[in-house]
């Protein structure tokens, strides 16, 4: 995906909070804060399954009850690596595109991920131990069936 593209798609997404519209959805999830890697694995994990093959949008500074709330841009590198760590053999779904971008005077982070490689498997422990593949279902996250 390119830069506007991504833009284009995150704007999109913003005009329609800023309306007061919900709008998460098996592609998009909004965060108020940028979630540390080992609270946010399973989740993400369980939406970049359910979205399969389609890229999936997260912006971070956007609540869906509360609006643009904004945040502190941070360094993606780490906390990427970090999120990539909870995944088996570090398969997470690639970031492909990441800006900070100002809307409404507030800071907001765009963050576009591809998911053409699934299942995302998040390995609990060291190697040999438990599985799980997450699952979205509507807002919720649980593992995955057969």
């Amino acid at each position: 995906m390119r830069k506007p593209e991504a833009d284009a798609w995150a704007f999109d997404v913003l005009s329609s909070i800023e309306r007061s519209a919900p709008f998460e959805t098996t592609h998009v999830e909004l965060k108020a804060i940028c979630i540390e890697p080992e609270h946010w694995a399973k989740q993400f994990a369980g939406l970049a399954n359910a979205a399969r093959w389609h890229p999936i949008l997260l912006l971070l500074g956007v609540d869906q009850k509360k609006g643009i709330v904004g945040l502190e841009p941070f360094e993606v590198g780490d906390w990427y690596s970090g999120l990539r760590a909870h995944f088996e053999y570090g398969e997470a779904p690639t970031l492909l595109y990441q800006n900070f971008l100002t809307f409404q005077e507030k800071t907001v982070g765009v963050f576009v991920f591809s998911t053409d490689n699934p299942p995302y498997v998040i390995a609990e422990g060291k190697k040999g131990g438990p599985r799980t593949v997450p699952w979205r279902f509507g807002s919720n996250t649980g593992v995955a069936g057969r």
